[in-house]
């Protein structure tokens, strides 16, 4: 009983002990609360609690006036001040009120490098993330794709740290960067970036799409831009820019493919303009690419592109070889609705080409028509032009006619060169009192006394050149090489051998021989069956210092083949290769003459082989002998086989009417009547007339 009724007292005690160490320990508690923030909030200090604030403000003022400073330091141009700024403004808390855009202005104004300010922008976003704000970055990105000086150098990295911070790049950001990497050349950027958008499975652009059309240009590759051109909304895809459309068309011509992507443009609805097609022109003109120039023209022509008279001037040029072209260019120029007119630069062109074609017809022509444009006065290019044709033609007395009928009574004095021509055609014609006339207009020139030289020795007055030599000698006229050279070739031509062969001593005695005296010797004993003392002359020039040039080898060559010395003749073309010397076409045309039906077959092939190494193209006279020589020996497969190297050259677009009776002829032989009539055809096709030549091959086809 007495330990029931203790039992409860004694647990009232327990539990007050418990109730009073808990209170114990809370009075404890507040009393270092009091202690350590210098009392309860209750009681807290008002005046402190308020210094508090004001000193967060303090320090958010002093952060906006650096940031006002700075915005106003870039307003002023003061790059130094602002870069200075920006490393106190780059260590604040907060998104930033200046713009990165600003900062790296100023450090490129500065100098900087673009890894030097990729540098500070990206310390910047990784010490302090609301510098990797979405709003930010973006902000600059854009900035800096906008800006046209700002490289791939500097975007490219930037565009890196936006990704890294998983902050999403726009796709026309994406665009520029690859653009920039195609302007610099950077095409292995250019395949990662597109790699990149296959592992994001983002859509290429039009614009990408584009820009990767003309990286796989720049390469040619043109299926590659074929591909990205497929693939190109169809919309899109006829607005292709111009530059593009030029770029695309050089390169499938260089492929031989210009007709399969000039249809699939068509497909596409692209149009063909004068501007393109003078790019594209030019560029293959430059390049000497003849055969993508006569595309261009049947391109122009098949889609009625129209032409400038700069197309027409590099069409002429580009269709020089072809006479009946030439023309056919001149008469589209001078038709009644023709929208182009007949220029100087056009008329100096035709010349110019008629002079190498010795065509007087249509220079005559030319010289008619563009005459009223020229004003009073005829332009003295334009007569010099026409005269260098009629002397080229033979044709002395018009290109006589041209001075005295339009430039004299005009008062247009010839320059030196033209009054060289000019007294070259007098004399040929014998009107010596017109050339004596131009002579006496500048008696001190050394160039007119070496073409009155020059004329004398073709008219056969060996008298009146050494006559002009003595009169430069006697004026106290510095002599030269040339000068001997004028004299001793008219010393040849009017065949007195012994005055030559005085003249080459004096020269040998005063140093004034070189190689053109040398081959002028060299030609006179060949030309009198003095062989062997032609060869020792070749020799003597080999102790002088003085390498033979292919004049003298092709002379020598000559006289081998005419003489039939074959082992004297393919030493000789050994001894030329051992020099350094190759053989030209010249010296092809030569060796072919020497083939027969009898000849060896080596002689054959080793001929052939030399055409192919022959560092020239193979013309169409190299190509007629060719042709002939085919037909000696019996080896038409060999004529095959040149053909269709010529015709990769673009030859058999430019071939004249004597050259097709020639393949009328040797098809004839070999009884391939399909290949005579597509000849024939080919060659009506071309306004190509046929020749008595060519008649003659026709009639004996069979």
């Amino acid at each position: 009983m007495t330990m029931l009724s203790e039992s409860p007292i004694s647990m009232v005690v327990e539990l007050f002990s418990l109730v009073w160490m808990e209170a114990l320990m809370f009075t404890i508690a507040a009393v270092g609360y009091v202690l350590f923030s210098g009392g309860l909030p209750l009681f807290a200090n008002p005046g402190k609690t308020a210094k508090k604030i004001t000193d967060d403000s303090k320090d958010n003022s002093e952060e906006d006036k650096t940031e006002k400073e700075l915005l106003s330091k870039f307003a002023e141009g003061d790059h130094q001040a602002v870069f200075k700024l920006w490393q106190r403004v780059k260590t604040f808390e907060k998104v930033p009120a200046v713009s990165l855009a600003h900062i790296v202005e100023s450090m490129k104004s500065l100098g900087k490098a673009g890894a030097e300010i990729v540098g500070e922008i990206r310390t910047a976003v990784e010490c302090n993330d609301a510098f990797a704000d979405r709003e930010v970055l973006a902000t600059l990105l854009e900035s800096l794709s906008k800006d046209k000086d700002s490289g791939v150098e500097l975007l490219g990295p930037i565009v890196e740290i936006a990704e890294a911070h998983q902050v999403p790049v726009d796709v026309a950001i994406y665009e520029t960067v690859i653009f920039k990497h195609f302007q610099k050349q950077n095409f292995k950027e250019v395949a990662k970036m597109v790699k990149k958008f296959e592992s994001l499975q983002l859509s290429l652009t039009p614009r990408i799409r584009m820009t990767l059309i003309s990286t796989s240009l720049r390469q040619s590759k043109l299926d590659e831009a074929l591909e990205h051109l497929a693939q190109m909304p169809k919309a899109r895809a006829a607005a292709i820019p111009l530059p593009i459309v030029s770029r695309l068309l050089s390169v499938s011509g260089k492929a031989h493919r210009l007709t399969e992507v000039v249809d699939t443009l068509k497909e596409l609805k692209v149009k063909f303009e004068t501007k393109m097609l003078d790019e594209v022109l030019a560029e293959a003109l430059k390049r000497g690419d003849t055969v993508m120039c006569r595309h261009l023209y049947q391109l122009a022509s098949s889609l009625s592109i129209p032409k400038s008279a700069q197309t027409f001037e590099m069409f002429i040029k580009s269709h020089a070889s072809d006479a009946s072209m030439v023309r056919a260019l001149f008469d589209q120029i001078t038709a009644k609705d023709s929208d182009v007119s007949l220029t100087e630069s056009l008329a100096q062109t035709f010349l110019a080409i008629c002079s190498v074609n010795k065509d007087a017809k249509l220079a005559g022509e030319v010289f008619e028509k563009v005459l009223p444009s020229l004003g009073e006065a005829p332009d003295h290019a334009i007569c010099s032009a026409l005269v260098k044709v009629y002397v080229n033609c033979e044709l002395y007395e018009k290109a006589c006619a041209v001075f005295e009928e339009n430039m004299k009574p005009n008062q247009v004095k010839p320059d030196p060169t033209l009054s060289d021509m000019l007294m070259k055609a007098a004399m040929q014609v014998g009107r010596s009192d017109l050339a004596e006339d131009l002579f006496e207009q500048s008696p001190g020139d050394v160039a007119k006394h070496v073409t009155m030289i020059k004329a004398c020795g073709k008219e056969n007055n060996l008298q009146g050149a050494v006559s002009v030599f003595n009169k430069l000698k006697q004026g106290g006229v510095h002599m030269n090489s040339m000068i001997y050279n004028c004299l001793l070739d008219a010393c040849v031509h009017c065949g007195d051998m012994d005055s030559a062969f005085k003249y080459f001593e004096q020269m040998k005695e005063l140093d004034f021989v070189d190689v053109v005296s040398y081959n002028t010797i060299l030609k006179s004993h060949l030309s009198s069956g003095h062989v062997d003392t032609a060869q020792k002359l070749l020799e003597e020039m080999s102790a002088r210092g003085l390498p033979a040039n292919k004049i003298t080898y092709n002379e020598l060559l000559n006289a081998k083949v005419q003489t039939k010395d074959r082992r004297g003749m393919w030493k000789l073309v050994e001894q030329m290769q051992a020099v350094g010397v190759t053989p030209n076409s010249v010296s092809c045309s030569i060796l072919l003459k020497s083939l027969t039906m009898n000849s060896h077959n080596s002689d054959v092939s080793r001929t052939m082989q030399l055409i192919d190494q022959m560092e020239e193209p193979m013309d169409e006279v190299l190509f007629s002998s060719v042709i002939e020589a085919c037909i000696r020996v019996g080896q038409l497969n060999l004529l095959s086989d040149k053909m269709r190297k010529y015709a990769q050259q673009g030859g058999l677009l430019a071939l004249t009417a004597p050259t097709y009776g020639s393949m009328i002829k040797a098809y004839g032989q070999a009884r391939d009547v399909e290949r005579i009539w597509e000849l024939w055809t080919e060659m009506t096709s071309r306004q190509v007339k046929p020749t008595a030549i060519t008649w003659g091959a026709w009639s004996t086809r069979w």
